[in-house]
């Protein structure tokens, strides 16, 4: 792809002005609170930016960006971007809201997890899983309505409904480092091992704490042990010479293979050494081998996909069966949707990657003059038991009708290529853990021929499956597992503790008040509302210009990035370890109560080594940018038929996809 700061001057300015107004909005907007009156069951018209994770029959979602419905029908749509404050699931237990069925999981709103003030509200985060021990580890995003805090790692219990914050990170031998937040990166966790990942993403004053510097692209693979609380910075160094470089905007993913799992990552951009940022192509895929920490690049066959960024994907784990009885194990990524990588409004589709092969299939729609496209980014995408994969949200740069009024902006994808109705957008079947490998792909894997690898060890690799996890959870995980209410939490928190420990904690609270002079448990103060804080992120996130003259500046060898904080700007003394609560329980009154343990050390004096950073030349457009991005480029066709779209799929609307889905 030649991008248009590598064409001549005048058409280069051309070019950039095109994809500018394609890609930004006519007039910048602020992201608001939302308003008292807003219901979640029925407000939301749009969501994006969100964080997701599952953990035994709830999905939970925090975070992003929310447009609501219009309350009056013949006013014009309130296209104003609203921070999502809230925390809260969907049961994926059942189909039924108040004895309604409403053919996906409801949206639960009459438990919403009211975050405490102390927890951020995040966009382009991620939710990192441990569901052995039944926790979640809210890392990375962007600030939507407050400058960035110091770093703190903020997990969530979900068997009390409790958050944590732990603030003092750790290297394997013990030694404090600060962390940076990034993101819009790629996260994976391995269970088996209880680690979770993150590879490279953006950083920029809206996500990391007194930075001054605009938005760049790191390099890098971040490492957290969940279990022992410890960081690791993993140089990204590839055989033969491969150079990685510093990336965003793609996705992750675990999967078993090899002695200790992969993980595998693909899409998004890439920010070369001059400063360039270009797609990472579909056909590339990159491999981390978690046993020998070492990264490969291999080549993907098939139907590739075009290059995108802000797309979703997930894993299921089949079998290839042979005309002998003998069993292939098969590893299929689908990944949904996306935002284009130049001035194309995005995409609308699904695609397999399957493993060992390499081998791109696409898998919907069949054929594109089928279906009316509504291409949507910054969304979500979950597999429910190996068989279903929900789709939560998404931008939408064309505009047009809401995004499944009353059911949260949720579509669900049978990943096996068809339901009992021949349809591949399905409603939400509970309990079903049946995969079968789509015939599609077994088409796609005849057609290829055999791999060719691109180094020895990936086909050594990728003929071993990794062994399921066999950890064992490292603290009691037989705790409530139903909705529980602010008055439920306080019984639990009151009446579960043994006696004991109960004496423990009050002497615990005693002793800190007379050495201390008391630690304040009143009710959680109610959030400040930043209101002169404007959240604009297109003014970082535009492409400066083309100059003959000015170039960007080049980079050194690409290094990983220091997990210190970067360099600061302000004379005052930083903390790089913040005292905050390490929990919250809630009181009687509703209220929350903050829980400290004793003070870390804060240090202070001479500044955290600066981390390596790229230009500050990024893509038109990223990661982010509000309001009717593609308004003066593209208008939705009053012609348009939503019905043909997953995006409007209801019951009598699944039918209609029977025709167009896969004739399996």
């Amino acid at each position: 792809m030649i991008w248009p700061w590598e064409l001549g001057t005048a058409t280069s300015y051309l070019c950039l002005y095109v994809s500018l107004s394609l890609f930004t909005s006519a007039a910048q907007a602020e992201v608001k609170v939302l308003p008292a009156s807003f219901d979640p069951q029925t407000g939301i018209c749009y969501r994006y930016g969100h964080q997701t994770a599952v953990i035994d029959n709830r999905l939970y979602v925090d975070g992003g960006i929310i447009q609501i419905e219009k309350s009056n029908p013949t006013a014009p749509q309130d296209n104003a971007n609203y921070s999502n404050p809230d925390f809260f699931y969907f049961d994926l237990s059942t189909r039924y809201r108040d004895s309604v069925d409403v053919r996906q999981p409801p949206f639960i709103t009459d438990k919403l997890r009211k975050k405490p003030g102390e927890v951020p509200s995040l966009e382009g985060a991620t939710l990192w899983t441990d569901a052995v021990n039944k926790k979640l580890y809210l890392y990375g995003g962007q600030f939507t309505t407050s400058p960035p805090s110091p770093f703190a790692l903020w997990s969530y219990d979900a068997i009390y409904d409790t958050w944590a914050s732990i603030n003092q990170s750790r290297d394997a031998s013990g030694t404090p480092v600060g962390v940076a937040r990034l993101y819009n990166g790629a996260a994976a966790v391995s269970e088996a091992a209880g680690m979770a990942y993150y590879f490279g993403g953006w950083i920029d004053r809206e996500s990391e704490y007194a930075y001054d510097g605009k938005q760049a692209a790191v390099a890098g693979l971040l490492v957290y042990d969940m279990v022992n609380n410890v960081w690791r910075n993993q140089t990204v160094a590839g055989t033969g010479g491969i150079n990685i470089g510093r990336r965003a905007e793609g996705v992750m993913i675990y999967v078993p293979l090899g002695d200790e799992g992969i993980l595998v990552a693909f899409g998004g951009v890439r920010v070369s050494e001059d400063g360039r940022t270009s797609a990472v192509p579909m056909s590339e895929i990159t491999i981390y081998n978690i046993g020998s920490r070492q990264w490969y690049v291999q080549n993907a066959t098939g139907d590739v996909p075009e290059s995108r960024r802000l797309f979703c994907a997930g894993l299921a784990s089949g079998t290839l069966t042979g005309w002998d009885g003998s069993k292939q194990p098969l590893q299929n990524i689908y990944l949904y949707g996306g935002a284009s990588t130049y001035s194309d409004p995005g995409f609308d589709d699904v695609y397999i990657l399957t493993l060992p092969n390499f081998v791109w299939t696409k898998f919907w729609p069949v054929d594109d003059s089928t279906i009316t496209r509504r291409p949507h980014q910054r969304l979500t995408c979950n597999v429910i038991q190996n068989s279903q994969m929900l789709i939560l949200g998404g931008y939408f740069p064309l505009g047009g009708e809401c995004d499944t009024p009353g059911q949260a902006a949720i579509h669900n994808l049978n990943l096996s290529g068809s339901n009992s109705e021949g349809t591949i957008w399905a409603n939400y079947a509970v309990g079903l853990d049946d995969y079968q490998v789509p015939s599609a792909v077994l088409d796609t894997l005849e057609a290829a021929g055999p791999v060719i690898f691109n180094h020895p060890d990936i086909s050594v690799i990728v003929s071993k499956t990794a062994p399921a996890s066999s950890r064992t959870p490292t603290r009691n995980v037989s705790g409530p597992t139903k909705g529980l209410s602010s008055r439920d939490r306080t019984i639990v928190l009151a009446t579960a503790i043994p006696g004991g420990i109960l004496i423990i904690v009050l002497l615990f609270f005693c002793i800190r008040w007379y050495k201390h002079r008391a630690v304040a448990t009143s009710d959680f103060p109610t959030p400040v509302a930043h209101d002169t804080y404007t959240h604009n992120p297109d003014q970082l996130h535009q492409f400066p210009p083309a100059s003959p003259t000015v170039q960007p500046p080049a980079l050194a060898l690409v290094q990983s990035p220091s997990l210190s904080h970067s360099t600061y700007t302000t004379t005052s003394t930083i903390p790089i370890i913040q005292q905050l609560p390490v929990a919250y329980v809630v009181n009687p009154a509703g209220g929350f109560t903050p829980v400290y343990n004793s003070p870390g050390p804060t240090v202070s004096g001479a500044a955290s080594p600066p981390m390596e950073l790229t230009s500050t030349s990024v893509l038109p457009g990223t990661p982010h940018g509000y309001g009717q991005i593609y308004a003066q480029g593209y208008q939705n066709s009053d012609n348009d038929d939503p019905t043909k779209s997953p995006v409007e799929l209801s019951a009598d609307q699944s039918k209609s996809y029977g025709a167009q889905g896969l004739a399996l």
